[in-house]
């Protein structure tokens, strides 16, 4: 995943179908729209390393996911 200029790369984990699995994506509409405004949302599903990995070094990343 690689953020556009500017904005912080936020991945979303969980299956949407789930219930409470689904807290993530149900969050994500709430958010302030100058927050979202500064975001690249990822639907990820399930935190797959290589979203990581694509990140530049030292960069930010919000990691969304339900426990």
């Amino acid at each position: 995943m690689t953020a556009a200029a500017g904005r912080i790369p936020v991945i979303v984990c969980g299956e949407a179908a789930r219930g409470d699995d689904a807290a993530g994506f149900a969050a994500i509409p709430l958010l302030a729209p100058a927050t979202l405004a500064a975001a690249d949302v990822e639907r990820a599903g399930q935190l797959d390393l290589l979203l990581l990995l694509d990140l530049p070094d030292g960069a930010p990343c919000v990691v969304v996911d339900a426990v």
